[in-house]
């Protein structure tokens, strides 16, 4: 077991170089430590998860695999603890998915408005 000039034992590393001192005397460098971000601020305002739940199953399409997707991606949105681009990344597919999910919601809207708008573009022209 190899000593340091201190006194204490080094501990080798399984890979790399082998190490010439010990711990307490050269510490290992911190290299390329991500830092997660959090969200900004603890508002009792809803969360991004909340939104997009309660939007996703008014619409009926919390079972479909569109809104679990989205859903399950707002709640990674809300949890934090994740680098800038990764949050950017799941924002952009959290977006797709609750709009592919509710796409069908809006294009459907509501019968009577549909035959009042019918009606009056009959009327008018």
């Amino acid at each position: 077991m190899d000593r340091c000039e201190c006194g204490r034992e080094i501990v080798q590393p399984k890979t790399g170089r082998p190490r010439r001192r010990c711990e307490t005397c050269s510490p290992t460098k911190a290299r390329n430590r991500i830092v997660p971000i959090k969200a900004p601020g603890s508002r009792p305002d809803p969360t991004i998860a909340d939104v997009v739940r309660e939007a996703i199953v008014q619409a009926g399409k919390a079972g479909t695999p569109d809104g679990v997707a989205a859903i399950f991606a707002a709640e990674m949105l809300a949890a934090g603890g994740m680098t800038g681009p990764a949050a950017a990344a799941l924002l952009r597919e959290m977006r797709a998915a609750s709009g592919d999910a509710l796409r069908d919601v809006a294009e459907a809207g509501d019968i009577v408005d549909d035959l009042k708008k019918r009606r009056a573009k009959r009327r008018s022209g």
